[in-house]
């Protein structure tokens, strides 16, 4: 899903005890984490002119 809807930018993900963790980058200015939780929800963090976490959420 992120490289259809942000266009194949550069993105890593781990999984820990709580589940999968991904960051994605697009150039030099913006960015954007979505980690699992305990609890089961997400937390998305992001910064930058592109708003990452936004155009997934649009998707």
């Amino acid at each position: 899903m992120l490289r259809l809807v942000l266009l194949d930018p550069p993105f890593d993900s781990v999984v820990d005890t709580d589940g999968l963790n991904a960051g994605v980058h697009h150039g030099t200015d913006s960015w954007a984490t979505i980690s699992a939780s305990p609890d089961g929800s997400t937390i998305a963090t992001q910064d930058g002119s592109r708003r990452l976490v936004d155009a997934l959420r649009t998707a």
